[in-house]
């Protein structure tokens, strides 16, 4: 039985990997993190505090513990949380017993730097210090979330946030035409994949996945049929949007952001969509090596979360 070691596992993106971990039930899991969690941890998962600062001490607790795999969760937005994944790279690469490691990301595809809205750019400093080591790693590629058009009717641990369409409350705010094509994925099945990907022998650098390859007119009609009702629409222009003057759907902190990083947050990612950056390439997709894995599609987690209702 590995031992897989989740950095950030007790966040959104990483308890959902640690829950699936733990129903797979064939590694042993330990959560790293900087401070002991405020809430119980999942059943089965063993708690560790480490410093991101001290490699030689994430070296230290990576071999003691006799750890296989990294996978990081970890807010890599901020300065700290960046140098904290990168500390944790290097020490997984001096360890003995490390061999894999799956950086923080769970996004969009990552382009080659040249456009503007690339909201993967986070991602990139990672990317490079993972080329220069020895470590088996893959990049995980999923587009949008989906869970948010279905919170909190269906299971996940993300944070609430609304973006594009509030399924709730029958409106929009769309960028663009709303017929620019995105990749949205399920968390769970994120998770799912992620989870076979431990038993893959040879990773890919780039692991892509994808629930459904839609558009949001799409998306609102699909809304709109469960809901039986017409939503209220507006959209957002290119221009709009690159004055900084998105329209916006929630007007007051939400679920730990603030109604300023929403703002920047809806035109980051319209922006990204109307330039075609949330749609994942077809190519090389998880979809097709791991066909027995079937994901959630966007009209059936609408439908799930919303019929009756």
């Amino acid at each position: 039985m590995a031992t897989i070691a989740v950095a950030g596992g007790t966040g959104s993106v990483g308890k959902t990997i640690v829950r699936q971990l733990l129903a797979d039930g064939t590694h042993q899991v330990i959560v790293l993190g900087r401070k002991p969690p405020v809430v119980p941890l999942l059943p089965g998962a063993e708690f560790l505090v480490v410093g991101y600062s001290d490699v030689q001490g994430l070296v230290n607790i990576l071999e003691g513990r006799n750890v296989e795999t990294v996978i990081s969760a970890l807010d890599v937005f901020a300065p700290e949380g960046s140098q904290a994944q990168l500390n944790l790279i290097a020490a997984s690469d001096q360890s003995t017993k490390t061999r894999r490691f799956i950086p923080s990301e769970y996004a969009a595809a990552p382009d080659d730097g040249t456009n503007e809205w690339d909201v993967s750019a986070f991602a990139r400093p990672a990317a490079a210090a993972l080329k220069k080591t020895g470590l088996q790693y893959t990049r995980v590629v999923v587009g949008f979330l989906m869970d948010y058009w279905g919170m909190p009717h269906i299971p996940s641990d993300m944070a609430p946030g609304v973006w594009a369409v509030d399924v709730a409350n029958k409106r929009a705010a769309m960028p663009g035409t709303g017929n620019e094509p995105l990749t949205l994925t399920y968390s769970v099945d994120m998770a799912g994949f992620i989870a076979r990907l431990l038993e893959v022998d040879e990773w890919p650098e780039l692991s892509i996945i994808s629930g459904s390859d839609t558009t949001l007119n799409e998306l609102i009609a699909i809304a709109e049929k469960v809901r039986g009702t017409k939503f209220d629409v507006v959209y957002d222009s290119q221009e709009k949007l690159e004055r900084n003057e998105p329209t916006m759907l929630v007007h007051e902190a939400h679920g730990g952001i603030s109604v300023e990083q929403m703002r920047q947050m809806n035109v980051l990612f319209g922006l990204a969509t109307i330039s075609g950056r949330m749609i994942v390439p077809k190519e090389n997709r998880l979809n097709e090596r791991l066909p027995d894995i079937r994901p959630m599609t966007i009209e059936e987690l609408i439908t799930k979360a919303w019929a009756g209702k």
